[in-house]
């Protein structure tokens, strides 16, 4: 039996609220490691060009994600000749976890429909077995 501990998720979701105390070099790491793992995951779903192209993605990502002191001044912000990579890094990064986002809530709503949808008579599947 799973008995999880919801007040802990609870203090998760009040917490999510950006505020001035954040690491901004952090949250962008994370940011960009979350989309690199998507690619990587996308990486073994596919095969040929696409999986090959997610797989890029996911190693160019990582890199950025690793190096970013790198590409930021002393005030943690995005040096000039930085700031079109780190942009188009951050798109990319949005794009690939609502896309994770979106697939998830569609597999949810498909297992709650498929396990627990009710027969026409009335009786649940798992009771009429």
């Amino acid at each position: 039996m799973i008995n999880p501990n919801y007040n802990l998720i609870s203090e998760d979701f009040r917490d999510i609220q950006w505020n001035a105390s954040s690491d901004i070099t952090h949250v962008l790491r994370m940011m960009l490691f979350r989309a690199a793992n998507e690619s990587d995951r996308r990486y073994y779903l596919y095969a040929g060009e696409k999986a090959k192209e997610y797989r890029r993605i996911s190693y160019e990502l990582d890199e950025v994600a690793r190096d970013i002191e790198h590409y930021l001044d002393d005030n943690r912000r995005v040096k000039p000749k930085h700031m079109a990579m780190i942009f188009e890094a951050l798109i990319l990064a949005r794009h690939l976890i609502l896309l994770d986002r979106r697939e998830t809530r569609v597999q949810y709503e498909a297992l709650m429909g498929n396990l627990f949808q009710t027969q026409e008579d009335g009786w649940s599947y798992d009771l009429a077995a």
